[in-house]
């Protein structure tokens, strides 16, 4: 969009002008589907704000690093979760950047997994933006989250299916 000049472009899907805050900013609708790409939300997160510490990313629990950004508390939250609603609270660093649902399945946190309604691809035009990874990887990724890598992976899979 035009800085400034609150004419907003065709083209840019994801830079709307914002008629209250009198700029130009990032509109992002996520998709995140479970089991793929929680750290996907970072990279979103410092495209939607640059002034976002050059190493903040999605708390893993220790599971990346043993660095403060990568800290998770005893309550057992943890990722988008976590880093949208303490670490950078949306509505302090992200401002009506973030997509979060339809209107019944409001949630604060955009890395929620949250359908795609009509009523939400009419508002965005569509336009979102996910990461999607093999099926196996998924099943793997959620038997070591859920089950703690623990018992028989082969049932587990058996089971979600």
């Amino acid at each position: 969009c035009r800085s400034g000049g609150g004419n907003e472009l065709a083209s840019d899907k994801l830079c709307r002008w914002h008629p209250v805050l009198k700029r130009c900013q990032a509109k992002i609708a996520w998709f995140h589907v479970m089991k793929c790409g929680s750290t996907f939300g970072a990279t979103i997160a410092h495209f939607a704000n640059s002034s976002l510490p050059a190493d903040a990313h999605m708390p893993s629990c220790g599971n990346v690093d043993d660095s403060s950004e990568d800290e998770c508390p005893d309550d057992g939250k943890q990722g988008p979760a976590l880093f949208f609603l303490d670490k950078y609270p949306k509505d302090a660093w992200f401002r009506d950047v973030f997509w979060e649902g339809e209107e019944a399945d409001k949630n604060l946190d955009p890395g929620q997994h949250h359908y795609i309604g009509v009523a939400s691809i009419a508002k965005w035009g569509g336009s979102f933006v996910g990461m999607f990874r093999q099926p196996e990887k998924r099943v793997v990724s959620a038997f070591n989250h859920f089950a703690g890598g623990n018992g028989s992976i082969v049932k587990f899979a058996n089971f979600i299916q």
